[in-house]
């Protein structure tokens, strides 16, 4: 069962957020709002609750934080959670359809279906183009054994969004469940055209195939379910099944060994299994699809915040194969390369990273990096300024700009980059650094010393024990000169 992905709310907010904000003085509940938006398309969950809780902590009125909140409790699913959010933010605000569609995900997961359909209702009635309000209350009525609902809520889902793949595979399994075989090979072909690279489809329709005695079809088909997942047992066991059929009995022994070790509890093949043995339940995309570029994108994710590159790398190559223009995807894979070592396989990500999405902020930032650190300031410094023309408020940015530019000699420049960093974020304690050295070579000692020595009280702060011993370092060197 798929439960849709439910859109984020952004607020109209004038000013973009800091991943890193300005002060703890300044910061205010829209920036934390913005900076859980950050964590979340980040699939960094936990992160994300704590920015949200920030945000309620200023403003205990902000109906969207608790609305956003709840989704990354969903994620992680903290379902009592999740519900409490929902309802405060409906009860803040009692027209928010997103508010309806979120309670009602969390009820159907917490199995409470006529608690789900009456939320999944409301936010039709505010909304009745919201194609994944009818996807939902079609799952829902599904598990009620309301079938004819279903198929109807399906069938609107796909009017309002003809490339809703997972409505074309749940009213495929229904209809072929109701022995509409035409109607389901029709709806699993539909969906395999407009995403090409779910198991869930080619396995279903192999196996009305199967019931239908084309075994080459159904081959074919569960060839290519194994294919996109190599764990998926039941397609074994009926690939099996079918080249028994056809006679090709090594093969079908090869399948049921491999089904087995997948998954011991299928029923033991012997050397003949009569065709109504076989696995053909359908199978219905479930809420987390194991074989969505998604999935292994948020599973890379994971595994780079844990520092383990090489197995990041495996999941966001697999998610890159099942969605090549997977822009975060690259950049990820990017870094994690970079980590590694790997500077030209890094560019080579960053480089189609933009390909995917010319407007990719972290793609320029992330490329800029990598090419001053192969000595290519001209080409940092072209990709600092496509990183700030999109985030005109990233001091990160402006701080790497001015390094560009300071190690081109354009220290006024460098200066004034210097400068933006630090109102932008007075506590980026490596602009003061950057900028005291620029002040020095400007033969601006005073305005050296005062930098630096800022610099070492941040890095101390902060608990920053590198750069702080970078920092003294460097103020004792320069005091001495």
């Amino acid at each position: 069962m798929h439960l849709a992905i439910i859109p984020l709310i952004s607020l109209p907010l004038s000013v973009q957020a800091q991943l890193y904000p300005a002060s703890l003085s300044q910061i205010t509940a829209e920036d934390f709002f913005k900076q859980g938006l950050e964590y979340t398309n980040r699939s960094n969950f936990k992160a994300a609750i704590e920015s949200y809780t920030q945000a309620l902590r200023l403003n205990p009125n902000l109906a969207a934080a608790y609305l956003n909140r709840g989704q990354a409790r969903l994620e992680l699913k903290d379902f009592q959670g999740a519900l409490s959010d929902c309802n405060q933010a409906l009860r803040l605000n009692p027209n928010l359809t997103l508010g309806y569609l979120n309670r009602g995900n969390v009820y159907y997961f917490l199995k409470d279906f006529n608690a789900a359909i009456a939320d999944y209702n409301a936010a039709i009635m505010l909304n009745p183009y919201l194609a994944d309000a009818y996807l939902n209350r079609g799952n829902a009525r599904r598990n009620l054994q309301d079938i004819e609902g279903a198929i109807s809520d399906y069938t609107k889902a796909i009017e309002i969004n003809p490339n809703l793949v997972s409505a074309y595979i749940n009213r495929g399994a229904i209809r072929s469940n109701l022995a509409d075989f035409s109607g389901a090979i029709a709806d699993y072909t539909k969906a395999i055209e407009i995403n090409p690279n779910i198991a869930e489809a080619y396995y279903n329709r192999g196996n009305i195939h199967r019931l239908q005695n084309s075994q080459l079809e159904a081959i074919a088909d569960y060839t290519k379910a194994i294919a996109l997942n190599p764990n998926l047992a039941p397609a074994y066991l009926n690939r099996g099944n079918a080249y028994m059929t056809l006679g090709e009995s090594q093969k079908a022994r090869e399948d049921y060994t491999r089904a087995l070790q997948l998954n011991p509890n299928l029923a033991n093949p012997q050397k003949e299994i009569p065709p109504d043995n076989s696995s053909s339940e359908n199978i219905l995309i479930p809420e987390t699809s194991p074989n969505t570029a998604e999935e292994f994108y948020r599973q890379g994710v994971e595994k780079q915040q844990q520092g383990d590159y090489q197995e990041a790398i495996a999941f966001f190559t697999r998610a890159i194969e099942l969605n090549p223009n997977y822009t975060d995807a690259y950049i990820n894979r990017g870094f994690s390369l970079s980590a590694l070592g790997d500077k030209l396989g890094s560019m080579a990500d960053y480089n189609r990273a933009i390909q995917s999405n010319p407007n990719s902020e972290n793609a320029y930032y992330n490329r800029g990096i990598i090419r001053a650190q192969l000595g290519d300031y001209q080409g940092a410094l072209a990709d600092f300024n496509q990183a700030i023309r999109l985030n005109p408020n990233s001091a990160n940015a402006f701080n790497n700009r001015g390094l560009a530019r300071s190690t081109l000699g354009y220290l006024e420049g460098a200066l004034e980059d210097y400068t933006r960093a630090i109102q932008l974020n007075p506590d980026l304690a490596i602009a003061y650094y950057n900028r005291g050295i620029a002040h020095f070579a400007r033969n601006q000692k005073q305005e050296a010393l005062a930098d630096l020595q800022k610099a070492v009280q941040l890095y101390e702060k902060q608990g920053n024990k590198i750069g702080f011993q970078r920092a003294s370092e460097k103020l004792r060197e320069l005091k001495n000169k």
